[in-house]
């Protein structure tokens, strides 16, 4: 968001919760608040398999499947519903108290754009990020994620942060707590 001539962050707000149903395999869900303020609605589902934990300088290697999508309580918006699949591989090493981590969601959309016709079919957004364990059960998940990398950001509709006129810069927090 610009104001005063100053581009200024924007808080996005969600909720969400995983369940580990065997060692290597979770499922999640995540519920995104900030968008109910604007008369519409965003949940995504999903599951994670890690064929690979970590071990020495071997990485726990993740592979993520989400739906995520969005619906419009707006009254004069004619399409309401947009679903976007994404598949998330992810590599993470234990580093000193925490873990880095790196990888890429690569989200489809299921819709074409009419405004932006040779828009690619797949949206890639590569992260790096370091989870913090802050002790009893808590961990700070810090993240780094350049959005959209293969899309030209004059065509988005919103102007963002971006390097090389693609995308967008994202800084993530994410509070998780450990049952």
């Amino acid at each position: 968001m610009a104001a005063f001539d100053t581009k200024l962050p924007i808080p996005y707000l969600s909720a969400g919760a995983d369940y580990g149903l065997y060692g290597n395999f979770d499922v999640n869900a995540n519920l995104h608040l900030l968008p109910l303020f604007y008369e519409f609605s965003g949940l995504d589902v999903g599951c994670t398999y890690f064929p690979v934990l970590n071990d020495s300088w071997t990485p726990t290697v993740g592979l993520n499947v989400q739906l995520m999508s969005f619906f419009s309580f707006k009254s004069l918006v004619t399409n309401r519903f947009r679903m976007y699949p994404i598949i998330s591989p992810s590599f993470a090493w234990k580093l000193f108290d925490g873990k880095i981590y790196c990888g890429s969601n690569f989200t489809v959309p299921l819709t074409k754009l009419d405004y932006y016709k040779d828009m690619s079919p797949v949206i890639a957004s590569p992260f790096l990020g370091y989870s913090w364990n802050l002790g009893a059960g808590y961990n700070l998940f810090t993240e780094l994620k350049w959005n959209a990398v293969n899309i030209e950001t004059y065509k988005l509709a919103v102007e963002y942060v971006h390097p090389s006129n693609h995308g967008a810069i994202g800084i993530y927090f994410t509070l998780e707590r450990s049952f």
